[in-house]
């Protein structure tokens, strides 16, 4: 009985010991994986996008991801759309939706992919040309991992700590450096890639690219008009809808007479009975309204509302009266659209009729005009979802006002100094910087050269100089201030815009818009065959299976 008791204990104690050594290593494991998770150990040991030369790891492929992700935010916070984003900042992005079948995490980590894939095709091809950084863009590099550093100090943690934060855990500042390492290979091997491709590019080139595209670089003055009819079927036989379509288009047709815009207004206004004279007349009748509203209303209102009735009545005046007022006197006159189109401007038969071309040249010419239909049935809903309640008939009937022709329109070059308000605090601080700055180029030789040292001492932009700058592609006060009729080469001025205070100079004119537009479209193609070219060499291998290790 002694026996059998003490192999019940012995046999106890072993399994004891056993699930105590279980849990004990259990415990251990779960602690080494919480250390490898932390130093970046397991991710570092998954290679999600490989070439021959080049690899990028899972800590390396999370910066990636989660800088893709912190550019997205910064897009949207700086239009004031971050709300609309509906992403939580304080979850992983691996714990929420962006679609039914994908997580915010998967959206950036393929931004992310496309990027990388991209990035080591260039490095490839840069290493095959033996292109190597200077000691300046290598350090370059270094900067960044010193802004870390700096930025940890700042918040009393280590710089690794700083990175997690930000980039999640596992990444550490050896992973972004061999990240930027590479990338800064790519981005400055492309760059020079494409100065090579920009300069190859000649006059005669771009001729023959918009040869063989007018087109999409031409341009037509046009004057245009356009009617919508709603024919609700209730009640209405097809004839009839088709009766009232037809007087429509008839009327309209009168306007295809026209050759010059003023034919097309008078003959628009004869169709809609509407004279010069009676232009002017619903002025004076909505004044003469206004008043007998105005007395109406007072002999209605009674005397403990009479003077919320008189505020609201003068609120409404105050807020709505032009907008009433336009709306009340507009006429098909005011439908009108007379402006330059080009190919990217109207489409459909519209386009297909402005644009057509005959062995490679443009048919139409001033004084041609047609016009055009378009048709809408609006169905109802529910057990109605097959019955047509409406019709919506559109009739638009468009003149060509000139001959085929090229932006002749001179581009600007300029160059510019940016101080940010928001690195100075404000606008205003911001202007102080500048106006120190301005004082110091007026104090030198107020050239060109003079102004580009300055700028490179001082500017919170990437570049400085820009040429061939086109209307539409700066800010409304930077653009108004280098398109000004007045302006002459050499002029320097502070202008504000929504970022800042720009101190400005003033270059000269550039190219014209059209040149521009084929020369850059033309580098765009050039640029992307020599891309596919490049991808075709130097093979890029992704794992998808690899990437399921990013955890952020």
């Amino acid at each position: 009985m002694a026996t059998k008791t003490k192999k019940k204990v012995d046999l106890f104690s072993t399994i004891m010991t056993i699930v105590l050594v279980l849990i004990i290593v259990g415990g251990i494991a779960l602690f080494a994986f919480q250390t490898c998770e932390k130093s970046g150990v397991g991710l570092r040991s998954k290679i999600v996008v490989k070439s021959d030369n080049f690899e990028v790891n899972g800590a390396m492929m999370q910066y990636a991801v989660m800088t893709s992700y912190n550019n997205y935010l910064s897009q949207y916070e700086q239009y004031g759309l971050l709300d609309y984003l509906g992403i939580d900042t304080t979850k992983k992005l691996s714990a929420q939706q962006y679609s039914e079948n994908q997580t915010w995490l998967d959206f950036f980590t393929e931004q992310a992919k496309a990027t990388v894939e991209q990035m080591l095709v260039y490095a490839e091809a840069a290493k095959a040309d033996g292109f190597e950084l200077s000691e300046e863009e290598q350090a370059s590099v270094d900067s960044v991992i010193s802004s870390f550093e700096l930025m940890a100090s700042y918040y009393g943690t280590s710089t690794n700590a700083y990175i997690a934060s930000n980039y999640g855990q596992g990444v550490k500042a050896k992973d972004i450096r061999d990240f930027l390492a590479i990338s800064t290979l790519a981005e400055q091997y492309s760059a020079k890639v494409a100065d090579e491709l920009k300069e190859s590019i000649k006059a005669e080139d771009v001729e023959i690219f918009y040869g063989e595209n007018k087109a999409d670089y031409t341009q037509f003055d046009t004057i245009s008009y356009s009617e919508k009819l709603t024919i609700e079927t209730a009640g209405k036989s097809d004839e009839e809808i088709a009766a009232a379509k037809e007087e429509l288009k008839n009327a309209l047709t009168r306007l295809t007479e026209a050759k010059t815009a003023d034919e097309f207004k008078s003959i628009l206004a004869e169709v809609k009975n509407i004279t010069v004279e009676n232009a002017d007349q619903p002025e004076e009748a909505t004044e003469d309204t206004t008043e007998e509203a105005t007395e109406d209303t007072t002999e209605e209102a009674t005397e403990d509302t009479a003077e919320d009735t008189t505020e609201d009545t003068t609120e409404k005046t105050d807020e709505d009266k032009d907008d009433e007022k336009k709306e009340e006197e507009k006429s098909p006159l005011d439908n009108i659209v007379e402006t330059t189109v080009t190919g990217s401007t109207v489409s459909g038969d519209i386009k297909e009729w402005i644009f057509e071309t005959k062995d490679g040249e443009l048919v139409r010419v001033a004084g041609e005009a047609k016009l055009f239909e378009e048709n809408k049935e609006n169905k109802g809903t529910g057990e109605e979802a097959d019955v047509v309640k409406s019709h919506d008939y559109t009739v638009t009937v468009y003149l060509i006002l000139s001959d085929a022709a090229r932006d002749e329109t001179a581009t600007k070059n300029a160059g510019h100094i940016l101080f940010k308000k928001d690195t100075h605090g404000s606008q205003e601080k911001a202007l102080e910087a500048a106006q120190k700055v301005l004082s110091e180029y007026n104090t030198s030789d107020r050239t060109k050269e003079s102004f580009e040292k300055i700028a490179n001492e001082n500017t919170e932009d990437s570049g400085v100089f820009y040429d061939n700058i086109k209307k539409g592609d700066m800010v409304t006060e930077f653009e108004n201030w280098i398109y000004d009729s007045d302006r002459k080469v050499g002029d320097v001025d502070i202008v504000a815009t929504e970022y800042g205070q720009h101190i400005m100079y003033f270059v000269g004119d550039g190219d014209a818009a059209w040149y521009v537009d084929c020369f850059n479209a033309l580098f765009n193609k050039i640029a992307e065959d020599k891309y596919e070219e490049f991808k075709a060499a130097y093979e890029v291998k992704y794992s998808a299976k690899a990437a399921k290790a990013i955890n952020c």
